[in-house]
């Protein structure tokens, strides 16, 4: 987030989120995207060997669940 235009960061309509998705609750998911209209997700993986050549779906799927 830190490097977003702060344009972007301003806006009056977007709200950031940074937080491991894995870590949120389903009521604390529900109180960040209650009256979205959309949502936009960036999933990384860690910088290390493993997380960059391990499997990174992992988190996807659990992600989406």
């Amino acid at each position: 987030p830190e490097s977003l235009p702060e344009v972007i960061k301003n806006h009056d309509h977007l709200s950031i989120i940074h937080a491991s998705i894995l870590d949120l609750t389903d009521a604390e998911m529900t109180q960040h995207v209650r009256g979205c209209t959309a949502v936009a997700s960036c999933l990384g993986h860690n910088l290390t060997w493993k997380g960059v050549f391990g499997h990174p779906r992992s988190l996807v799927t659990d992600a989406t669940r």
